[in-house]
C-alpha cells in the first residue's frame, strides 16, 4: 500500500521533530549538572571578587585616612 506524499511528508516531519525535542531536552538535562571544574572555577570567581571587594576598601581607607592628615 502507498502513501500519498502528503502524507509520508508529514510523518517523517513529526518523526525529525520529535528527534530534535528528545536531543534538546537531553541537552538540557546535561548542562544542568556541575562537574569538579565548574565548582572550582565558581569558588575562584567568589575569591577574586571578595579580593576586589577588599582592595576597594583598603584604597578607600587609605585615602581618608591621607585626607585626615
Amino acid at each position: 500500500m502507498k502513501l500519498p506524499m502528503a502524507l509520508m511528508s508529514s510523518a517523517a516531519s513529526k518523526g525529525i521533530f520529535a528527534i530534535a525535542c528528545l536531543c534538546l531536552a537531553l541537552g538540557f538535562m546535561g548542562c544542568e549538572q556541575q562537574g569538579p571544574a565548574e565548582e572550582a572555577g565558581e569558588k575562584i570567581d567568589e575569591a577574586a571578587a571578595s579580593a576586589g571587594e577588599r582592595m576597594d576598601e583598603v584604597q578607600e581607607s587609605l585615602r581618608e585616612d591621607g585626607e585626615s592628615r
